[in-house]
């Protein structure tokens, strides 16, 4: 996910993004860490999160459990999930057996509805093949909007968030 963190709570979760990256911090947050943050709400696109002016940013323990997915549909990707893992069952991508590239959208769909998710370049999923099979597909609910409505999308975090419904995948 490049630099951006999210955090995440019982109730909600938000972009943590510390400028160009976490070099100048005493460490990086990672999945599984419970953090304590303080800075400036700022508004990135339609993305609301906490950066790039941060005054704190501390890892308090590691090895934590992630909270478990919120079930949702295409259509629900908005403003009330932003910032929280989420998981949309049957899920199938138009372009599976295609190379997945950095930096770039795919658009998939589930029951009718449609999204899309965005891998970014740094992101492990780059260069491997998009799977073609039905899938419960999870991720982070992000937006991406230059005019601040709409534009919700899901990032994936790697390919342990695109599990496999099937017991067996051909992809061409």
């Amino acid at each position: 996910l490049g630099s951006v963190r999210y955090i995440q709570d019982a109730t909600a979760g938000i972009a943590l993004y510390p400028g160009t990256d976490w070099s100048s911090w005493s460490s990086e947050p990672n999945p599984g860490d419970m953090v304590t943050v303080t800075g400036e709400l700022t508004e990135y696109n339609g993305l609301l999160e906490v950066g790039p002016s941060l005054t704190q940013a501390d890892v308090l323990s590691s090895g934590n459990l992630l909270p478990d997915p919120q079930i949702v549909t295409p259509n629900q990707l908005a403003e009330n999930f932003e910032g929280m893992l989420v998981e949309i069952p049957g899920t199938t991508f138009d372009a599976g057996g295609q190379t997945i590239e950095g930096n770039a959208t795919s658009p998939f769909n589930s029951g009718g509805e449609e999204g899309i998710i965005y891998v970014r370049t740094s992101n492990s999923l780059v260069g491997t093949t998009l799977n073609g099979c039905t899938m419960n597909l999870r991720g982070i609910c992000s937006q991406f909007s230059f005019d601040g409505y709409g534009g919700y999308q899901l990032l994936p975090r790697g390919a342990d968030d695109m599990v496999s419904t099937s017991g067996i995948c051909l992809t061409s």
